[in-house]
């Protein structure tokens, strides 16, 4: 999947709140799993394109 295919993925799961896109971080691990993408290349396009995530399973991003 190339980069561009990532970013589609990632763009339609952003959920936009009070002007700032959002993706959970259940919707990031199921992406990560479903499509064999690492988390990291997930939350460097999500640093890239100014998406928050959301709702972190291990409290880390609020």
């Amino acid at each position: 999947m190339t980069g561009e295919e990532i970013g589609k993925v990632i763009e339609d799961a952003v959920t936009l709140e009070e002007g700032i896109k959002k993706l959970s971080c259940a919707k990031a691990f199921i992406i990560a799993d479903d499509y064999g993408v690492k988390l990291s290349d997930i939350s460097r396009y999500c640093n890239s394109n100014k998406i928050k995530i959301s709702n972190c399973q291990l409290g880390c991003f609020r």
